[in-house]
């Protein structure tokens, strides 16, 4: 992974990378709309070039413990920057506080994870001023197609036990 870019982005207060291959566009604040029985990290849906894109929150990311039971699930409608994104094959959009720069680094700048442990972080860089957690976008959105499936299950089969149509 010689000379990888990453996206550099801030999200409560932490810093995070995020693999540039995957970014499409970045675009400002974006609405979106709710989405019944949604997951945690499913803030709703945007519209983007004529597409609803599912818009992720990764609010239980930056925050632990008692901080996460506060947030609310619609934080992400209050952020500035709205990453597009293409990843395990399907669209989506990450909201976040900010998108600075790209970033290119070697492989052996990227450690394990030890200081920003976090669901989805794969590795972490030291520059000696800030430490970032490297996100791994196709696990998000991995997650979030097979919490939907067990979902989508889930629901067939109370509607079949109900006596409903399948």
């Amino acid at each position: 992974m010689a000379g990888a870019r990453f996206l550099a982005v801030q999200l409560d207060g932490r810093a995070l990378l995020i693999d540039a291959r995957v970014i499409q566009e970045v675009i400002g604040q974006c609405e979106s709309v709710d989405v019944p029985h949604q997951s945690g990290e499913l803030d709703g849906i945007f519209l983007w070039n004529g597409r609803a894109i599912p818009l992720v929150s990764l609010g239980n990311l930056a925050s632990s413990g008692s901080e996460q039971a506060s947030l609310s699930s619609h934080s992400a409608r209050k952020r500035k920057r709205t990453l597009i994104f293409h990843a395990a094959g399907e669209w989506a959009g990450l909201a976040v506080d900010d998108a600075s720069e790209i970033v290119e680094l070697t492989q052996a700048q990227l450690l394990p994870v030890r200081h920003n442990p976090g669901p989805f972080a794969t590795h972490e860089v030291d520059d000696g001023e800030t430490i970032r957690s490297v996100i791994d976008l196709h696990a998000v959105v991995s997650r979030i197609l097979a919490l939907s499936s067990q979902r989508d299950g889930a629901f067939e089969q109370a509607q079949v036990g109900s006596g409903g149509a399948a």
